[in-house]
């Protein structure tokens, strides 16, 4: 199939398989349809390399038709089998397929497929089709503005759908000129991530890869914009992530150990208990001073337990996270 491209070759297989492919696709056999399905994408276009422009164009028309049958199919395993197959022949021949074509069989896996009631597997073959075609740069544009209607199978009943749509995201992240955030918000990233861990599998194969997903935004290894990403600018960050969504920091970091090195980590812990022991001090001040009857007595000076710049830096930024306990145990919890 590699070379059949070369005339003699792809006269060869129209030769062996136009007699037997199109009849194959339409078998009452769901098996057969499938393995049908599979011929289709090798040797596609079936076609005598002889026979003029106007016989290719019957072929790739009668393949279209023959995808979009398998699209329709009733039972779910041929309609996967549909979704591959046209998912790898739009992405290595997408400038020569009709466009009108192109449509209808988008349209077929992004509206059907993606919310077909009946069958988990065809809606999680309809994310990995998109995936397949992202592989194609020339599909980016047409793709950018149809993902978002993939995004709510974030929250999908079943666990393979879910992991198909964070692998799509993490394709996505890969590619110029297209955020993720963009198909699924921030915030149902977050949401995801934390109803991962209230499900009892804070540590599978879902909430390992939103950790991934999410790595770089919450705990950045490179210089972003030019700027050399400082702890404090971590710390920050962890900071937010506490205080916006308490369940994903949990899950978060506890998947962290598979993301990032010893070396980061034992960082973070050492700068997370530096503020604890900070923000633990000032409450001390604080309690002193409120029940303190002598109005000359002096309190006790803050721990010298964070550099004095990282100090005034992170008490301007984030005194006010830590007003609730909750954020001070949560902290604890992680750094332990």
């Amino acid at each position: 199939y590699t070379k059949k491209k070369t005339p003699v070759v792809e006269s060869m297989l129209h030769r062996l398989y136009g007699p037997l492919l199109w009849r194959a696709l339409s078998s009452s056999n769901a098996r057969v349809r499938i393995q049908a399905s599979f011929v289709l994408v090798d040797t596609f276009p079936l076609r005598d390399p002889d026979a003029g422009r106007e016989a290719t164009e019957v072929c790739v028309k009668k393949s279209m038709a023959a995808l979009a049958s398998l699209l329709e199919d009733d039972i779910p395993s041929v309609r996967v089998a549909g979704a591959t197959a046209a998912s790898k022949i739009l992405s290595s021949f997408w400038v020569a397929i009709p466009s009108k074509d192109i449509q209808s069989l988008l349209n077929l896996i992004i509206t059907k497929h993606a919310s077909d009631a009946t069958s988990s597997n065809v809606r999680a073959s309809a994310v990995v089709a998109m995936q397949t075609l992202l592989e194609e740069e020339k599909t980016h544009a047409v793709l950018r503005p149809l993902l978002p209607s993939l995004g709510n199978l974030i929250h999908d009943k079943t666990d393979k759908v879910r992991l198909a749509v964070v692998k799509l995201l993490l394709h996505v992240k890969k590619i110029r000129g297209m955020k993720y955030y963009h198909v699924v918000p921030a915030h149902h990233l977050l949401v995801r991530l934390e109803d991962e861990g209230n499900r009892g599998n804070p540590t599978g194969p879902v909430s390992v890869a939103l950790t991934d997903l999410l790595s770089n935004s919450f705990f950045p290894l490179s210089n972003t914009k030019k700027k050399v990403v400082t702890m404090t600018d971590i710390i920050n960050r962890t900071l937010r992530l506490l205080t916006d969504n308490p369940g994903a920091a949990l899950v978060f970091y506890r998947n962290a150990s598979s993301k990032l090195s010893v070396a980061s980590i034992s960082k973070l812990i050492a700068s997370l208990m530096k503020c604890l022991v900070m923000f633990i001090e000032e409450e001390k001040e604080q309690c002193l001073e409120k029940f303190c009857s002598d109005d000359n007595n002096t309190s006790t000076p803050l721990l010298d337990v964070v550099p004095e710049e990282d100090s005034k830096r992170l008490k301007h930024t984030n005194a006010s996270l830590f007003k609730e306990a909750n954020n001070v145990a949560l902290m604890a919890t992680i750094a332990e």
